[in-house]
């Protein structure tokens, strides 16, 4: 495998909030990233 190849897992999250959307998504990462190792971007 060369330099450039790249290998990405995907996990899927629901975050709850009672305030927020931003609220939710904040809490599904905070609680991702106890877990997970180098967790650096997400897509909503």
């Amino acid at each position: 495998m060369s330099k450039d190849d790249h290998v990405y897992k995907t996990v899927e999250l629901t975050g709850t909030s009672l305030s927020t959307f931003e609220a939710a998504v904040e809490n599904a990462i905070r609680t991702a990233s106890r877990t997970l190792r180098s967790l650096r971007w997400f897509e909503v």
